[in-house]
C-alpha cells in the first residue's frame, strides 16, 4: 500500500513545485520586464508611475490566477489521492476477509464432517463391543463344552 502511496506523493509533489515554480517565474517576469521596460523607456514620472501601477496590478491578476490554478489543482489532485485510498481500503478489506474466510474454512472441519466422524467413532465402538461380546460368548461356549465333556467323563468313570 505504501509502494502505491509514494508515486501519489511524487506527482503531489512534482505539480506543487511546478505550481510554486510557475508562481515563482511569472512574480519574477513580471517584475524583471516591469523594470527593464521602465528604464529602457524615456518618460517623464507621471507616465512612468501610471506605468508601474498598471504593471504590478497587472502582475496581481496574473499571480491571483495562477494562485486559483494551483488551488484547484491540489484539490483535484487531494479528491483523486482520496479516491484512491478509499478503493485500496475497500480491495484490501475483502481480500482480508476473503483469507480469513479460508483460513476458518480449513482450520475448522463443519459442522456435517464433525457429526459423521462422531457416527463413525460410535459405530467402531459397537463394532468393537460386538466383537468382545463375540469373544467372551465363544470363550463361555468352551467353558461349557469343557464342563460337559468333563461331566461325561466323570459319568463314564462312575
Amino acid at each position: 500500500m505504501t509502494e502505491q502511496n509514494q508515486p501519489l506523493k511524487k506527482e503531489e509533489t512534482k505539480e506543487g513545485v511546478r505550481g510554486k515554480g510557475l508562481l515563482v517565474g511569472t512574480l519574477v517576469g513580471s517584475v524583471l520586464g516591469a523594470t527593464t521596460a521602465l528604464l529602457v523607456a524615456p518618460k517623464s514620472g507621471k507616465d512612468l508611475r501610471a506605468d508601474l501601477q498598471k504593471q504590478s496590478s497587472q502582475a496581481l491578476e496574473k499571480t491571483a490566477q495562477v494562485k486559483e490554478s494551483v488551488v484547484e489543482k491540489s484539490q483535484e489532485l487531494a479528491s483523486s489521492a482520496k479516491q484512491r485510498t478509499s478503493r485500496i481500503q475497500e480491495y484490501v478489506s475483502v481480500q482480508s476477509n476473503q483469507v480469513i474466510e479460508k483460513v476458518k474454512s480449513i482450520r475448522k472441519p463443519n459442522q456435517e464432517e464433525v457429526a459423521e466422524e462422531q457416527q463413525l467413532e460410535e459405530i467402531e465402538a459397537g463394532i468393537e463391543q460386538e466383537e468382545l461380546v463375540a469373544q467372551k460368548v465363544e470363550e463361555d461356549d468352551s467353558l461349557l463344552e469343557s464342563a460337559a465333556t468333563l461331566e461325561e467323563e466323570e459319568k463314564v468313570e462312575n
